[in-house]
């Protein structure tokens, strides 16, 4: 029992700590409740800017991959252990999903990303969208109003995919 309140306390707090809101002093300095948040983000907002920039291309650049079925850019912008989830429970890995873009199997003709929020945390984003898409899939044009979540990581400087689900609202 007492194993366990520890561990509780320790998920509760984690997630506290990945929550918090960095809240800085006048004079610059982070508060004693944050200095840890601040040595994990401690980018300045023109920092923040870039950082938003530099997400939002790779995930731009995810998007019109799917649209002109270019496996190569999936691959360069996705981490080796994508876990790609889609609306109806399929899960795929990075390969399966490059080889879905690669055959058209699911051919893209337009997909739209709006409602969008990041929130970028250290090496860590996260972004929650609303995906529109039409996509010829099983040999019918369809449309596909679904809700995403996306997680990246940057590695060697550049931010690649690492989780993807879908869902519907």
């Amino acid at each position: 029992m007492k194993d366990s309140k520890h561990v509780l306390a320790v998920a509760v707090l984690s997630a506290a700590f990945v929550c918090q809101t960095l809240d800085l002093t006048a004079a610059g300095e982070a508060s004693a409740g944050n200095a840890s948040a601040m040595a994990i983000n401690s980018q300045t907002g023109i920092d923040q800017k870039r950082l938003n920039r530099e997400v939002k291309h790779s995930i731009e650049a995810f998007r019109k991959a799917m649209v002109e079925a270019d496996p190569g850019v999936i691959l360069a912008y996705s981490m080796p252990e994508l876990s790609f989830g889609h609306s109806n429970g399929v899960v795929q890995t990075r390969e399966q999903f490059a080889e879905v873009v690669r055959s058209k199997a699911e051919d893209f003709k337009r997909v739209e990303l709006t409602n969008r929020r990041l929130e970028i945390v250290g090496d860590t984003a996260i972004e929650r969208h609303h995906f529109s898409a039409d996509i010829v899939y099983e040999g019918k044009l369809r449309n596909f109003e679904l809700e995403v979540v996306e997680v990246w990581r940057k590695v060697d400087d550049y931010w690649r995919l690492f989780v993807r689900q879908a869902f519907k609202t």
